[in-house]
């Protein structure tokens, strides 16, 4: 865990700082892009969800993110409650969305030259959840805010050339982004947690096995639950039921091996445990709203620089 992280439990509520402490330790994040933008009016992104972490960090100019009315770490509630909040996000500023998160972003009034940096990455703990999803808001302060293009700059020129140094100091970046969120008290503790070896375990053949047959009755099963008991603890443990969570992991590894392999879609559809290749199409489509293909060919999600 990140000293500046330790450093946080004279200043936090005991079982914040306990939390954050747990879910920091055993974190593991992966790198998939890194790309320096620069972007003049009219500039938009139309509304899409991503299957990663996405951090976008204006340097010079703002831009606006909209997020669909509820929960703006990834859990929207039904539409038709009220417009869609909308984020300014200025220099010093970083948005941070959790995976799945629907947004749409555009650049602000008054902003005729919008230059930011981007990164799609997975950040999970020792469990293997998302890490994103404990930040209570979207926009979160930068640390040191001056020094900080630097390190960016550094971090987008690594990802070609040294994933593993990019991955490095990215997770510094991000570790502190948290700090600060923690501080400001939008950070929190992960609500219901449980550290029964039997999840964790589930967890670990769950990841390790996606092609094979994960129904809820093997997986509790495997790790010597009743079906019931099992649906209880897992939903405890990572906030979501095992059927849902298996499709979304399912849905994740094929999103990577599309953007990372040259795997025809029937193979990558096999090995991420979909029964066809028309079943994963029409799966894909629902849930990111482009098919496999065109997600493919869309090639912003490969490490890659752009200065």
């Amino acid at each position: 865990m990140p000293e500046s992280i330790r450093r946080l439990t004279n200043h936090l509520d005991p079982a914040l700082a306990a939390s954050l402490d747990d879910i920091w330790n055993g974190s593991t994040l992966r790198l998939v892009s890194a790309v320096w933008w620069e972007n003049t009016r009219p500039w938009n992104l139309p509304v899409r969800r991503c299957p990663d972490t996405f951090l976008l960090i204006p340097v010079s100019g703002q831009f606006e993110c909209e997020l669909p009315q509820g929960d703006s770490t990834g859990d929207p509630q039904k539409p038709g409650h009220g417009a869609s909040p909308i984020h300014r996000v200025r220099p010093g500023q970083a948005l941070l969305l959790s995976p799945d998160t629907e947004h749409s972003l555009c650049i602000a009034p008054q902003t005729k030259r919008l230059e930011q940096v981007s990164f799609h990455f997975h950040l999970s703990d020792g469990l293997g959840l998302d890490l994103a999803r404990n930040l209570t808001e979207p926009i979160c302060e930068l640390p040191d805010a001056a020094t900080q293009r630097k390190r960016l700059e550094r971090t987008v020129a690594l990802a070609g050339q040294q994933p593993e140094a990019a991955q490095a100091m990215l997770k510094s970046i991000v570790a502190e982004i948290l700090e600060c969120a923690a501080l400001a008290g939008k950070f929190r503790s992960r609500p219901g947690r449980t550290d029964d070896p039997r999840i964790a375990a589930a967890l670990h053949y769950l990841r390790e096995n996606l092609g094979c047959d994960l129904s809820v009755e093997n997986l509790a099963r495997h790790v010597g639950l009743g079906t019931v008991r099992f649906r209880q603890l897992f939903q405890k443990a990572t906030g979501s039921p095992p059927r849902k969570f298996i499709v979304h992991a399912r849905l994740t590894e094929a999103a990577n091996r599309l953007r990372r392999t040259s795997d025809s879609i029937a193979t990558i559809a096999a090995r991420c445990g979909f029964p066809t290749e028309g079943h994963f199409y029409a799966t894909f489509r629902r849930e990111y709203g482009v098919t496999p293909r065109q997600w493919r060919k869309q090639g912003v999600y490969e490490p890659q620089q752009r200065l």
